[in-house]
């Protein structure tokens, strides 16, 4: 049984990961694209609303620093 998310949002995240494996190079099936969905979800790393979930650690100027070094230059 797979957790709650909406069929939308599995639809677009579904997509966003076969977009960015044909970016690759790669092919991802839809199944294949599921299956990492649900992985994420079990992991907790997805929520049910979809969202990323992740730790931080450290104070918080090591937290903005850490982020700040992982952001790509050029955007926003």
């Amino acid at each position: 049984m797979r957790p709650r998310l909406s069929p939308y949002r599995r639809y677009e995240l579904r997509k966003g990961l076969q977009e960015a494996a044909k970016a690759r190079g790669e092919p991802m099936t839809k199944e294949d694209a599921d299956y990492c969905i649900d992985k994420a979800l079990a992991n907790g790393v997805l929520d049910s609303a979809g969202d990323l979930n992740f730790v931080a650690r450290g104070n918080r100027e090591e937290i903005i620093a850490e982020i700040l070094q992982k952001v790509p230059r050029g955007r926003g």
